[in-house]
């Protein structure tokens, strides 16, 4: 530009003027049209990012409500399962089989087993996660499936096995899913689960962030959180799978004294491989290989020869190593 511009104008084929203006014009135009070349990106990156996010949108849910489904507004929190069996897709072998469990509202039940054998598959059909195979699945006399699936999942809270937690504050996380709330109800489920004097330590209380997924937080500190949310909600179901894997012995016992004194008012399943948090369970089932093979209370089991009664001595002499 500088040399066919000098040359004109030398030539006087264009005045002097007129070059130093095209110059000019030329610098005042560069940065413009390298931000319009980056905004041309940016536009066919953010499309194509939105491209993905409406594909994700526009998944239909495997599981939905039929257009019969009623409201769940006078569900007491009896669960019943009638010959269930479930199966994954393109699973050769039945997760669980022929599965039958009577357990009336307000009462609490305990499920263990070794691992694998289908204990927190058989809680993921409650909420309707997924839905089963066969047999029935029934809350107090309906069919979970002639619940709405918005209706059902509100009535009950579900601890899973890795607690999930959103980068806000302690508060946020525990008041999760809960619609209104006191500061007196967040400080007594805080308490039962608890966490309430590990909070009063935190540099700002309830108001501490917890950083993404918790970061900050140990792996019990996060367990007895998600513990909290559960309890918050009060829910006429409560479903916990393995709710004391992560903290020690004596936090996770006085945490089964706390889930106990709700017996009554909600009815509560149990998860664990620590045996010791299911024995006041008003019933105790082992699941082995998708299978029910046994079922009563602590009592009845002790006085059998098998897992149950197996494992409990050997964890009893566990807890009684560790403590000496």
């Amino acid at each position: 530009v500088l040399y066919f511009g000098g040359r004109q104008a030398i030539a006087l084929t264009i005045t002097p003027g007129d070059f130093v203006a095209f110059i000019s014009y030329l610098g005042i135009l560069t940065w413009p049209m390298m931000a319009l070349g980056w905004v041309t990106n940016l536009i066919q990156r953010g499309r194509a990012s939105l491209d993905r996010l409406n594909r994700i949108l526009q998944v239909q849910p495997e599981i939905a409500s039929l257009p019969e489904a009623m409201q769940a507004d006078k569900i007491k929190g009896g669960i019943h399962f009638k010959d269930v069996s479930f199966s994954y897709k393109d699973s050769v072998s039945p997760a669980l089989s022929k599965i039958n469990i009577d357990l009336p509202p307000g009462k609490i039940l305990g499920i263990v087993g070794p691992p694998g054998s289908g204990k927190t598959t058989l809680l993921s059909l409650i909420p309707r996660l997924y839905d089963v195979s066969a047999g029935q699945l029934l809350l107090d006399k309906n069919n979970v499936k002639s619940i709405q699936v918005g209706e059902l999942r509100s009535l009950i809270s579900y601890v899973p096995q890795e607690p999930f937690l959103f980068a806000g504050t302690v508060k946020e996380n525990i008041t999760l899913g809960s619609n209104s709330f006191n500061q007196a109800e967040l400080d007594r489920a805080s308490s039962r689960a608890l966490l309430y004097k590990t909070v009063q330590s935190f540099p700002h209380g309830f108001d501490t962030v917890t950083g993404e997924k918790g970061v900050i937080l140990s792996g019990g500190q996060k367990q007895r959180i998600a513990l909290a949310r559960a309890f918050l909600r009060n829910t006429p179901i409560l479903i916990l799978d393995d709710p004391i894997s992560q903290v020690d012995l004596e936090t996770g016992s006085e945490i089964i004294k706390s889930i106990m004194t709700m017996a009554g008012s909600r009815t509560i399943i149990i998860v664990s491989h620590r045996l010791s948090a299911v024995r006041f369970a008003d019933q105790i089932i082992t699941l082995d290989k998708g299978s029910v093979v046994e079922s009563g209370t602590h009592d009845r089991l002790m006085e059998t020869n098998q897992y149950y009664s197996k494992t409990f001595r050997l964890q009893e002499i566990e807890e009684e190593l560790d403590a000496t």
